[in-house]
């Protein structure tokens, strides 16, 4: 089975949890927040293309591609423009790339797949264009 969607907005990445005065571990509002954004799109993605993910696709092999959209920023000139959403300039914002997975792969954990551990391939890149958001393809392979 394969899910493809769409999470609107600037791409964000996993955030460090924080830790209390009094020694608690917390994950911020921000990541929690995006975390269910993606994980909402996720089954929003899965209603309308079949409704119904199985414990055997849940818990086969995942591959995983993201691509982080950035939209170009307002201030560009014409032909920077031009340039950036002819994808001949690559995006050095931050998040990092890692750190974008890292948020992808946590809020798909117990809903895509039972561990991340089960996901063998990963592709991300981040690109310029119109709309900034995250593209997401989850491929359940089985076995």
């Amino acid at each position: 089975m394969t899910v493809n969607f769409f999470v609107p907005g600037q791409p964000q990445g996993k955030d460090r949890h924080r830790t209390t005065k009094g020694g608690h571990t917390y994950t911020p509002k921000k990541t929690v927040e995006y975390e269910a954004l993606i994980m909402s799109k996720y089954w929003k993605a899965v209603a309308e293309s079949r409704g119904v993910l199985t414990g055997e696709e849940k818990a086969g092999a995942v591959r995983i591609a993201i691509k982080a959209i950035y939209k170009v920023p307002v201030s560009d000139n014409k032909a920077t423009k031009a340039a950036k959403l002819a994808n001949e300039v690559k995006p050095k914002a931050k998040p990092d790339l890692d750190n974008i997975a890292k948020v992808v792969l946590d809020a798909l954990n117990n809903t895509a797949y039972y561990d991340d551990a089960q996901v063998y391939r990963l592709e991300v890149i981040k690109e310029f264009g119109e709309v900034p958001g995250l593209f997401i393809t989850v491929i359940h392979e089985g076995g």
